[in-house]
């Protein structure tokens, strides 16, 4: 149920607000005074009709300076049309959640809206409508009332109903007549079994004429090999082994002899592997740094000029000293040394 309605700048309302009152209202007044833009109004949130602005929107807000709307509250909450430059929707709030803003898409309203307002048609007749029901024929009045009660409904699922039926018997036909079809196709296709009997033997021949074809190839390599043979004259081979039957092995006296003196030889042939043995053992000595070598050896040298050279001097000093002790006076013997 409605209990305010705010008009702006709609038609000849600038700023109007109304409150109704439990069950009946009445709008009373002169002509030309806004009382069918009232209900206008109400309809224009409810249907969204008129669709354009130029029927509604007032004179003074021509430019939209101003939005243009219309807000209808009941016990639930609100909803407003807005209509401006920059917004062509709708704003609904239901009881104490946030309110919601939703679009106006063409000449369709929201779910939400129709739900929240659960008016039509049915709701609204201006003052200059055909008296309510009077005037209607027989069949139309059956099926406004039809419409207020929701009969409406029953006719509506009613003729889906039928009409889902008459698709579903056409398409049991077509269903129908693709079962026969296949039925007659799978008749048609009964050799389909035989044939894969038929085609599992051929696979079977198929397998033994490869096998045979495999000993057919062997016993032609073998009769080609031998026919290549080549078939020698054997008379020269048997009197050749005549020949060394024939042979008589003289006394063995002698051959024991030679072999007697090959052994002896063989004994004092030296053993190679020892040889090479000791010869891989010389090679594997490393010599040391040489430097350090020759550095005794130079020093030897110089130690050995140097004996000499005292040996030379010791030799002028007997000549100069003569056979006299220099120091006890006393003739010095051959080989004797001087007296300290």
């Amino acid at each position: 149920m409605f209990t305010k309605i705010e008009i702006k700048n709609f038609q000849s309302h600038k700023d109007t607000v109304i409150d109704f009152d439990k069950g009946i209202n009445s709008l009373c007044g002169e002509s030309d005074n806004g009382k069918s833009a009232v209900i206008r109004a109400i309809k224009w949130v409810a249907e969204n009709r008129p669709l354009g602005t130029d029927k509604l929107n007032s004179k003074w807000n021509k430019d939209f300076n101003k939005d243009m709307s219309v807000k209808i509250y009941t016990e639930k909450g609100w909803v407003e049309r807005i209509r401006n430059k920059k917004r062509n929707g709708y704003t609904i709030c239901i009881g104490e959640e946030e309110p919601v803003e939703l679009s106006a898409v063409g000449t369709d309203v929201p779910p939400e809206v129709i739900k929240f307002l659960n008016v039509s048609d049915i709701n609204f007749q201006f003052q200059f409508d055909k008296p309510y029901l009077i005037t209607m024929s027989p069949g139309d009045a059956s099926k406004y009332l039809n419409n207020l009660i929701h009969l409406d409904s029953i006719d509506s699922i009613l003729t889906v109903a039928e009409g889902n039926k008459r698709s579903i018997n056409s398409e049991q036909k077509v269903v129908d007549k693709d079962i026969s079809d296949l039925e007659r196709e799978l008749k048609d296709t009964e050799w389909v079994e035989e044939a894969e009997t038929l085609y599992k033997r051929v696979q079977a021949y198929n397998k033994k004429l490869e096998t045979q074809e495999v000993i057919k190839t062997d016993l032609f390599g073998d009769i080609n090999s031998f026919k290549s043979l080549k078939v020698y004259d054997l008379s020269k081979q048997k009197k050749l082994v005549e020949e060394i039957e024939s042979i008589t092995i003289p006394d063995a006296g002698e051959l024991k002899h030679e072999i007697e003196s090959y052994k002896a030889a063989e004994n004092k042939i030296v053993n190679l592997s020892e040889q090479k043995k000791l010869v891989e053992e010389i090679e594997s000595i490393t010599i040391p740094d040489a430097s350090e070598l020759k550095k005794e050896i130079n020093d030897y040298k110089a130690i050995s000029e140097r004996i000499l050279i005292l040996k030379d001097e010791s030799e002028q000093l007997k000549g100069q000293l003569g056979d006299v002790c220099p120091l006890c006076g006393g003739k010095i013997k051959e080989g004797a040394s001087l007296c300290f």
